[in-house]
């Protein structure tokens, strides 16, 4: 999980201290983050909300909406990865608690 908390590759760390990004947004996700938050700074609050996305052809009025499902994609797909992780280092815990046992047992047949 080293990989996730890698710095940003299009941003200086200012511009991302400047958006208060908190500390658990910044991952390898966090240049789509900043892109769809300078998006909702720069357009106007009435169009670039929830209710508003929820309409249907409203990708013609609002500019942010791509942003926001890129970004929500990105997130996905690293919470995919760490899942994925987790998994394989549990199930390497169990097969080595599974030859354990196999070894104990074999010991107390003897």
């Amino acid at each position: 999980m080293e990989k996730d908390y890698i710095p940003s590759k299009k941003f200086p760390k200012e511009i991302i201290e400047s958006y208060d990004i908190p500390y658990l947004y910044q991952d390898f996700c966090v240049d789509d983050y900043v892109v769809y938050l300078r998006c909702m700074r720069l357009s106007p609050r009435v169009l670039e909300n929830g209710l508003i996305y929820g309409i249907p052809f409203v990708n013609s009025i609002c500019k942010c909406k791509k942003l926001k499902a890129q970004w929500l994609k990105c997130q996905e797909y690293r919470e995919r990865e760490i899942f994925e992780e987790m998994r394989k280092i549990h199930l390497e815990q169990l097969k080595k608690e599974n030859k354990v046992k196999l070894l104990t047992e074999n010991i107390d047949n003897y």
